[in-house]
């Protein structure tokens, strides 16, 4: 039997109902995997391990009891250590959190548990998720399974790595300017941020500004189709999610046909400079795989220049508002790099600063949309570099401007592999589409992961 840890959770479901495996070797086999991987890489904040078992026992008696099953019994997940697990700690990468345990599941993994998914623990992230790699003064630098040197991306860097090795097969992250679409771009997986709202967010601060989007990482669309089947859907507390419709999505997530009458928009520079020459021609392979598959594509100009303006502010505001009266009594304990933006900018912050934001992000969106009369889909390269260093001695750039307008837009967005680099590192294209278009982005995706399969990180070139 090929590593079952390995297997899309279609096949893991099939060899569960058919008890060639049991959803207690499924769940021993993940934490196998987790223990000889981890000390590495450093991926996880958190296991449940005595749970997990105790639900493996449970799917395995309704495995034995038959009848009408749960989508994902028995299949193991993760999720960011941002999104609250019930009695899990909960430190948002923060040593000024080192103590808070989160009082109840979020509703991703209250959904998740109900469909029958079995928690394996919680993964890294940076400080509040502030930056596109993922190292912490709590958790040191979690590293590529690619190549350890290289970083995962951040700010959901713990998620996609473990999905990438098979400690998991579904982790859910948070995206608030590319943190799904950052680290699926540097692990060589697939992360989707769906519509705003799409999957609901509680405990944002402010809904109504809101940037962020929770998003799945997995290893084949057809499982992101099937996670987010069970993540989307309305939730009252959330008023971005209530126009949110629960989809079959599964049928969507097939390279059924071609894609003929599909018109894809390619946007290899976005307002701030090219990208890698390698990264442009990943993008290039991707849009020539589309006119394979009958796609129209051709290349656009859309200048998304002034997103940095619209995002910066907000997100400032916003963590300052997180942290209250911690910053700055308690700014010692805070991530150099962390507190020198806050101590930089928020002097500097006003609200005629804020509003204008708002218009920029509206002006934004209008461009956005104005492109979509015109297309169905935007094509483009998700970093602008493929992975930098682990420790950061690549030195600090704009690496992720492929991928904030979206968050400020609200559109849905994924990121895709497209190949390697010279040097054996994972490149990723993104895809968008108009609001509630999930089910185009996957159906495109699929078509690609089939014309350009993906592979996974040869762990053995640096594992002991």
């Amino acid at each position: 039997m090929p590593d079952p840890t390995l297997l899309p959770v279609a096949e893991q479901v099939s060899l569960l109902r058919s008890g060639a495996l049991s959803p207690v070797e499924l769940i021993d086999q993940s934490f196998a995997r987790i223990d000889a991987i981890d000390p590495h890489l450093r991926l996880f904040t958190w296991q449940d391990r005595e749970r997990a078992r105790a639900s493996a026992l449970e799917a395995e008696r309704r495995y034995r009891a038959g009848g009408e099953l749960p989508a994902l019994l028995g299949v193991p997940f993760t999720v960011k250590e941002q999104i609250p697990v019930a009695g899990a700690p909960q430190t948002f990468g923060s040593a000024l959190y080192r103590d808070h345990v989160a009082s109840a599941d979020d509703p991703s993994v209250q959904r998740l548990r109900n469909a029958g998914g079995i928690l394996l623990g919680t993964t890294t992230m940076p400080e509040f998720g502030a930056k596109a790699s993922t190292d912490s003064r709590l958790f040191g630098i979690t590293r590529n399974p690619w190549d350890p040197s290289r970083t995962t991306g951040g700010s959901s860097g713990g998620a996609a790595a473990a999905v990438a090795v098979g400690a998991g097969a579904i982790a859910v992250g948070t995206d608030i300017a590319g943190s799904v679409r950052i680290p699926a771009s540097c692990c060589g997986v697939l992360g989707i941020k769906p519509t705003l709202g799409a999957i609901p967010q509680v405990h944002a601060l402010d809904l109504f500004n809101a940037l962020g989007h929770q998003g799945t990482l997995t290893r084949s669309v057809a499982d992101a189709a099937l996670a987010l089947e069970v993540l989307i859907g309305p939730d009252p507390r959330d008023p971005w999610s209530l126009r949110a419709p629960r989809r079959a999505l599964r049928d969507a997530a097939r390279a059924d046909g071609d894609l003929r009458g599909l018109r894809v928009a390619w946007l290899p520079e976005v307002g701030k400079g090219p990208a890698d020459a390698q990264v442009l021609q990943a993008g290039e392979r991707v849009a020539n795989a589309l006119r394979e598959a009958g796609a129209t594509v051709a290349q656009h100009r859309l200048d998304l220049s002034d997103s940095g303006a619209a995002f910066e502010p907000t997100v400032l505001a916003l963590k300052r508002r997180f942290l209250g009266e911690r910053y700055p009594a308690q700014a010692d304990q805070l991530d150099p790099g962390f507190r020198g933006w806050l101590d930089a900018r928020l002097p500097q912050l006003s609200a005629d600063e804020l509003q204008h934001a708002q218009f920029a992000r509206t002006r934004l969106l209008r461009r956005i949309q104005g492109l979509f009369a015109e297309v169905d889909v935007l094509l483009t390269p998700a970093l602008s570099a493929p992975p930098l260093a682990a420790d950061g001695t690549d030195g600090d750039f704009d690496w992720i401007h492929y991928l904030h307008p979206f968050n400020l837009s609200g559109h849905p967005a994924l990121s895709l592999p497209a190949g390697l680099s010279r040097e054996g590192w994972p490149l990723g294209v993104q895809l968008v589409g108009p609001w509630y278009a999930e089910d185009r982005l996957l159906r495109v995706a699929a078509h690609l992961q089939q014309r350009l399969p993906w592979g996974t990180p040869e762990l053995g070139r640096w594992l002991p």
